[in-house]
């Protein structure tokens, strides 16, 4: 059974420096200015004072670029994919435990809500009893008054 051991630091400074060139690279890279960096580059090839750089022009912009262009995205977009996972994966834990409170608060007011059912209806119970008390205290009122 095979175990997988930490990197030793100079390497995990190595994995680090070329995780951030990839971030940086694929960002850089993705954007509208390089866009129109390599835009430009290719138009150069049909300006007629660069006619002698032609081919090297275009040999650049189909192969060299795209030698060093594609591994640099693959990498790049497994970081930027890896970091976007964590992200999510916090955001995750995150709203479930902000669910948690909220369905623990709402237990809450379930259990009160149902208190105060009880409550009014042991208070409208009461309610009922209360014209049969003030009768009855009137009788006795009344046989106090006889006597005295």
């Amino acid at each position: 059974m095979a175990t997988e051991s930490a990197p030793s630091p100079l390497l995990a400074r190595i994995n680090e420096f070329n995780e951030k060139v990839a971030a940086r690279g694929t960002v850089v890279f993705g954007s509208m200015w390089a866009f129109y960096v390599f835009f430009v580059w290719g138009l150069l090839a049909f300006v007629p004072q660069l006619a002698h750089w032609k081919e090297t022009i275009l040999l650049i912009s189909s192969a060299w670029i795209q030698l060093w262009a594609l591994p640099l995205l693959m990498v790049g977009g497994i970081v930027l994919n890896r970091a976007s996972e964590k992200r999510a994966e916090e955001d995750h834990e995150t709203i479930t435990k902000e669910f948690e409170l909220v369905k623990a608060n709402q237990v809450t007011q379930v259990t009160e809500l149902a208190e105060a059912r009880v409550t009014r209806a042991e208070m409208h119970d009461l309610a009922r009893l209360i014209p049969d008390i003030v009768a009855r205290l009137e009788r006795i009122e009344a046989r106090l008054a006889e006597r005295g």
